[in-house]
């Protein structure tokens, strides 16, 4: 192998992720003997912001980081032949400057959220192309130790992970990850504790980022390559959403997108399983009785209404969900309800 290259692609540095920011009192394995290193500060969590800040001036206080650090020292080819290529940007904005990629690492991805329909694009090409697509997500428990009990048995790192038997069917992140990669007929290639977790703890549990690593390439022996949505669909779907009063339905900005965005079936499919079990708790807890007898069919073909859908515990929607069946949910419970 002539040289590694590492792509490093991150939104935003001052958005934590269920991450804690460093705190001074705990930077020890980042401070230096060599006197022309300084020893690094720690950032605080505003929640007023939803970011990271330093104690120092300018924004997001880094004015004096700025001066004192810069991510050239990292972001640089190393010699040896390692480069470490460091962009801010979304993945789907940065592909084009990185070319395929010999692995692809997704921490806590998101999908099959609502918000995160960009990844549908991305996880074709890369299934297609038999990229090796290691999914690293979070777990939260009341321990996590050198060992962890897991389906009556003691796993160690690096030890085999039973995705599934961790609290409701499509809940956690690593069953949200499955489901989603089972729906597309990904090839999965197994799922194992993380070796070097970030552990937060707080209201009872310790939330472990990195906690879970699955491993998926191409799709399974006689699987179908997943195909994007046709263009008279996306028209379709365009022409409501163009229509609907995005005000009076209270949707942020980044959902509003997002529901723009084209995906295949199998996300739609793999999204449906994710919220249908939701939505229908809230729909049971707080009935709608003003529905007119259309909207009352439509939402019982969704799954979410009377007992339309359920099978073996689970809702099934009898059908793919589109824009104007979404319009109808967030009319009926609000996006801040389940999202």
């Amino acid at each position: 192998m002539p040289g590694v290259r590492v792509a490093l692609v991150l939104g935003t540095p001052f958005q934590n992720d269920n991450v804690p920011p460093i705190s001074e009192s705990k930077i020890s394995l980042l401070d230096s003997t060599r006197k022309r290193h300084r020893k690094p500060k720690g950032g605080f969590w505003s929640d007023e912001d939803s970011a990271v800040f330093c104690k120092g001036k300018g924004a997001y206080g880094t004015r004096e980081l700025d001066v004192n650090w810069n991510k050239t020292q990292l972001c640089r080819k190393h010699g040896n032949g390692l480069e470490v290529l460091c962009l801010e940007e979304y993945y789907q904005d940065a592909k084009e400057k990185l070319g395929r990629p010999d692995l692809v690492v997704l921490f806590s991805p998101g999908f099959p959220q609502l918000e995160r329909r960009t990844w549908d694009n991305e996880l074709r090409w890369m299934l297609n192309d038999n990229v090796p697509i290691l999914v690293s997500d979070v777990v939260s428990r009341p321990q996590w130790g050198r060992t962890v009990l897991q389906s009556g048995r003691l796993v160690p790192h690096g030890g085999h992970w039973d995705v599934g038997r961790d609290g409701a069917y499509n809940s956690a992140e690593p069953e949200m990850t499955f489901s989603t990669m089972r729906v597309y007929g990904a090839r999965t290639l197994g799922a194992f504790r993380g070796p070097f977790p970030i552990l937060h703890a707080g209201e009872g549990q310790i939330m472990a980022k990195n906690a879970v690593l699955q491993m998926f390439q191409g799709y399974k022996p006689g699987q179908q390559p997943v195909a994007p949505l046709s263009a008279d669909d996306i028209a379709s779907e365009k022409s409501f959403l163009e229509r609907a009063d995005w005000k009076a339905l209270g949707i942020w900005k980044g959902l509003e997108n997002a529901l723009y965005t084209p995906v295949s079936a199998a996300y739609d499919t793999a999204c449906q399983e994710h919220y249908a079990p939701w939505i229908r708790s809230l729909m049971n807890k707080k009935p709608i009785t003003s529905l007119s007898s259309a909207e009352r069919a439509q939402c019982e073909e969704l799954g979410i209404c009377g007992n339309a859908g359920q099978q073996h515990g689970r809702h099934q929607p009898s059908r793919r969900w589109s824009a104007k069946d979404w319009i109808l949910i967030f009319k009926l419970r609000p996006a801040g309800e389940w999202v």
